[in-house]
């Protein structure tokens, strides 16, 4: 199973010049950071971020991901394409299911049963 997390967001409401809304930082790490760790506890190591605006503080800081134990592609969207733009220009070269989270949420949810319970039903999405 594969990651898709969506990390366009610029941060301006949050009064962050220059750094990207998922390196916001909460509890000394970054949200993307609790993010990786999270789809990790549940299996999940192929993990692909679409970034945009300053999508090389995300690279810097996560590199290939080996650090902590995943392996993550940044894909940086020139020009940003939104939402339903960076899902559908990514999934284009996916055959298998992949997990879509946004970046800038902070969760603590058993995706092992939220992926059991969408591979139980014939849905295209959960």
């Amino acid at each position: 199973m594969r990651a898709v997390l969506l990390a366009g967001g610029k941060g301006t409401r949050l009064g962050m010049k220059g750094v990207p809304k998922p390196m916001a930082c909460i509890d000394g790490k970054p949200i993307l950071q609790h993010q990786i760790e999270l789809l990790k506890k549940h299996g999940i190591t192929q993990i692909t971020i679409l970034a945009s605006y300053r999508s090389e503080k995300i690279e810097e800081y996560f590199g290939d991901g080996s650090k902590m134990g995943v392996k993550l592609e940044i894909v940086a969207e020139d020009p940003p394409l939104g939402t339903a733009g960076a899902v559908k220009a990514f999934a284009k070269n996916l055959i298998d299911p992949f997990l879509v989270i946004y970046s800038d949420l902070m969760l603590d949810i058993d995706l092992t049963h939220l992926l059991e319970f969408h591979m139980e039903l014939p849905s295209l999405a959960t």
